[in-house]
């Protein structure tokens, strides 16, 4: 359920989205103070299993402020969350880092009216195209959660990807042309 006006003057929302594999968060602060058309965020859900490399991952999970790889985000990164996740398909510990920015920048302050729900979208989208262009990323299992190499999954007709090993639970389904 949506909420009301009121409600949605007086607080923070959040929309979630996939993209390309990527957990992405948009976030819209009400307006307050100085910023009376709120103020925008995004943030990119980076899974450790997600990197093909470990070496790389590192990169973001052990970054500071103004060592992060730069992703494209508008105006650099402004927030780095860490925490951790189990990863199923092998019950292992693994490492999430969120990493996000604002349009609240001394540069943003004239500007605020500007940004849209799309715009910071399509520019979250953004980061995350440049981010399978620098790195080398594993696919996601829409089935079981593995992340692998693109090499070990099948595509479905939908465009979807199930993991060979995945497929060997379902053989009576065609994941070509049932999903």
């Amino acid at each position: 359920m949506l909420p009301t006006l009121n409600e949605y003057k007086k607080g923070v929302t959040n929309w979630d989205h996939r993209y390309r594999d990527i957990p992405i968060r948009l976030t819209h602060h009400s307006a307050y103070g100085d910023t009376p058309h709120g103020i925008w965020n995004y943030y990119l859900f980076l899974k450790e299993p997600m990197f093909a490399y470990p070496d790389v991952f590192k990169l973001f999970s052990l970054g500071k402020y103004g060592n992060i790889p730069d992703l494209k985000f508008h105006g650099g990164v402004s927030f780095i969350e860490k925490s951790t996740f189990l990863y199923r398909p092998t019950m292992t510990i693994c490492c999430l880092v969120k990493i996000g920015c604002d349009y609240n920048h001394l540069s943003d302050e004239n500007l605020q009216e500007l940004y849209t729900y799309s715009s910071v979208l399509q520019d979250a989208k953004d980061s995350v195209d440049f981010l399978y262009s620098n790195y080398k990323l594993n696919t996601v299992c829409c089935y079981s959660g593995i992340m692998a190499p693109r090499s070990e999954f099948i595509e479905t007709s939908t465009g979807t990807f199930i993991h060979k090993t995945a497929k060997k639970q379902f053989d009576t389904v065609d994941p070509a042309n049932d999903f």
